[in-house]
């Protein structure tokens, strides 16, 4: 039987889900569910540019609005909010706050149920400020009209709901980054009679490394400031321009044999043109500088300049994708990344949101390295060295989602698979003086595959501690042509904490490639919206090896045994308020087997990230 290749099983998987698509498209996916919608409350509807799927209520009538409260009114025990008159009583339930602390401009959450003109509220607790007129409403679609394009107007307890997107599976994401918050509604100023949003981040990170050589003889103290500017241009109501742009200053406080000079850098950020339900349309089209991201960034969270389709239908999403790097991205450099320099990459994602918080993803990547290998003894600069070049091909899938035990309490679920394959010629430099020689160019075949299968449960127990699982793997080859990640995944994921973390561990910080993890994790929530995270990985190579892939100890593995070794992490994060993060990681690795007369040492790590968003 003749292999598929990868390239011929996107496109019928694609061409799959254009067909689901169409079939869907005969019956309303809004009507009868439920939906969180987010948007600016105008006086007579809820702009929205964010629908997101939630489980079904048991009552239509039930539903939550957050938001600012309005109009407080103690003689009749009422307050407005955006569209919403709430009422409370004795029966009401508040959290964290008592009927008298309510005051015009508070923000809130409300869960509750509509009784004719009022929203009769069950429960009451402060909220973390969305904005003055920005508001989040969670409730059964009443009704539902489309307007040919894929967008809709909704009633969601009794509230007119105007949806600028035609899918509520993932075009509205499109500036919002995974590892930082802008506020729900940004400074807004008048442009040539056009709004122009302004946001922004402050950012600061110090790190204490100590032992990444496992010889006892070095540690190095590093901070970093960046700071970021971000502009939203609405061009007209289907076309955005985005342009960002950053500055950088890191240094060092402390290195074993003398600190370096620091930097002061200025670097591109995402700059594109997005244009939405082209033609009257579920199509979009993405032209610039930008984000290509997934929730677990096992595949992939890099910026890369690309062309980049969209189709949005309901709860189905596709995404095609070309990419290249076009000039270079920060001026501390020379130019391109010689490890991005004359690489084509083809990516395509799907996904289909099959029931609430459950989700079928489908990936693929092709990553053609067209720039010049060279010859042996050719002589280049040292920066410019380029030890592989390859034509590789990924495909895979992921199943995700969450589920509740009412007794038991809250469940979520991961699985990932991945298979690599296509060919690599890796170069081998030696020193000539102030250049580098290329000393060996080899040819490998590259085949491999992967998986990720994960739990995470938080129980109900006092203070809700929860507990997460997982076991990882990534196959090896005796000439290390086995599975490799696509070089474009960060491997950051969170559990039920707040802050993301390092899935595989933040002091070895490894890709999955020749290795299997195993993680055992605990965590506990603290005071509003803070949470602790206590993970410890178990490593192993599949099979023993001198190399490893994307470590960051640099201690030289003897390729005898597999036991790599072993690591424990702490994660502490903080988000009391909308535009402050603080998040404080401690890390310590021990060595195994695998690093021979050095098995036993440890590695430590403690790093301090703060950032203001505004």
């Amino acid at each position: 039987m003749t292999p598929v290749k990868p390239m011929t099983q996107l496109t019928r998987l694609l061409s799959g889900l254009l067909i689901l698509a169409a079939a869907a498209a005969q019956a309303d996916p809004y009507e009868g569910r439920s939906f969180r919608v987010t948007g600016r409350w105008n006086g007579d509807m809820l702009i929205s540019d964010r629908v997101q799927l939630r489980t079904d209520y048991d009552d239509p009538e039930r539903g939550q609005i957050r938001g600012r409260m309005r109009k407080l009114d103690r003689s009749d025990q009422t307050f407005a909010m955006g569209p919403l008159l709430v009422h409370w009583n004795e029966r009401t339930e508040f959290e964290r706050m008592s009927p008298a602390q309510l005051a015009s401009g508070r923000s809130l959450r409300v869960s509750g149920v509509l009784n004719y003109d009022q929203f009769e509220a069950l429960s009451v607790r402060p909220n973390d400020d969305l904005g003055p007129s920005t508001y989040q409403i969670t409730g059964t679609v009443a009704q539902s009209r489309e307007r040919g394009d894929g967008t809709r107007t909704l009633q969601i307890l009794d509230v007119l709901i105007d949806m600028r997107q035609a899918g509520f599976n993932g075009v509205s994401s499109l500036i919002r980054r995974q590892d930082s918050r802008r506020p729900e509604e940004v400074r807004t100023r008048r442009f040539l009679g056009r709004p122009l949003g302004i946001s922004g981040e402050f950012g600061f990170n110090a790190r204490d490394r100590n032992n990444y050589a496992l010889d006892d003889d070095e540690r190095i103290i590093d901070t970093a400031t960046e700071f970021k500017l971000e502009f939203v241009y609405r061009l007209s109501e289907r076309m955005t321009f985005f342009a960002g742009a950053q500055a950088e200053y890191r240094g060092e406080l402390l290195r074993d044999g003398g600190r370096r000079e620091p930097q002061l850098a200025a670097s591109r950020d995402q700059t594109w043109l997005f244009i939405d339900r082209i033609a009257g349309t579920g199509i979009g089209l993405q032209i610039g500088r930008q984000n290509f991201k997934e929730p677990r960034e096992f595949w992939w969270d890099d910026d890369l300049d690309a062309v980049r389709v969209y189709y949005d239908r309901g709860a189905l999403h596709a995404e095609l994708g070309l990419a290249r790097e076009l000039v270079r991205a920060s001026t501390d450099e020379s130019d391109i990344d010689p490890e991005q320099q004359g690489v084509d990459r083809l990516i395509g994602t799907v996904s289909w949101q099959w029931a609430p918080a459950h989700k079928l993803e489908g990936f693929y990547l092709r990553a053609q390295d067209r720039s010049a290998t060279g010859t042996i003894g050719e002589l280049i600069a040292p920066d410019r060295e380029d030890e592989s070049d390859a034509d590789l091909r990924w495909a895979g899938a992921r199943a995700s989602g969450g589920f509740t035990l009412r007794r038991l309490g809250d469940f979520e679920y991961w699985a990932d698979v991945a298979n690599v394959s296509g060919d690599e010629r890796v170069v081998s430099y030696v020193d000539a003086g102030e250049l580098s020689r290329i000393d060996a160019i080899r040819t490998r075949q590259i085949s491999g595959s992967a998986w990720d299968l994960g739990l995470s449960w938080r129980s109900t127990l006092p203070m809700s501690p929860s507990v997460s699982l997982g076991l990882a793997r990534g196959s090896g080859r005796p000439d290390g042509g086995g599975f490799r990640q696509s070089g474009l995944h960060n491997n950051k994921s969170r559990y039920y904490g707040v802050n993301r973390f390092r899935s595989y561990g933040e002091v070895l910080r490894p890709d999955l490639a020749n290795l299997q993890v195993e993680t055992a994790s605990v965590g506990l929530p603290l005071l509003t919206n803070s949470s602790v995270e206590i993970a410890f990985h178990r490593y192993r190579q599949q099979v023993a090896a001198t190399e490893m892939r994307g470590a960051r100890i640099d201690a030289d593995l003897t390729g005898d045994s597999s036991d790599v070794g072993e690591e424990l992490d702490i994660v502490l994060g903080f988000r009391e308020g909308r535009s402050l993060d603080l998040e404080l990681i401690a890390g310590a690795f021990r060595a195994g087997d695998a690093f021979g007369t050095r098995r036993g040492q440890y590695a430590y790590l403690v790093a301090l990230e703060a950032s203001w968003n505004f």
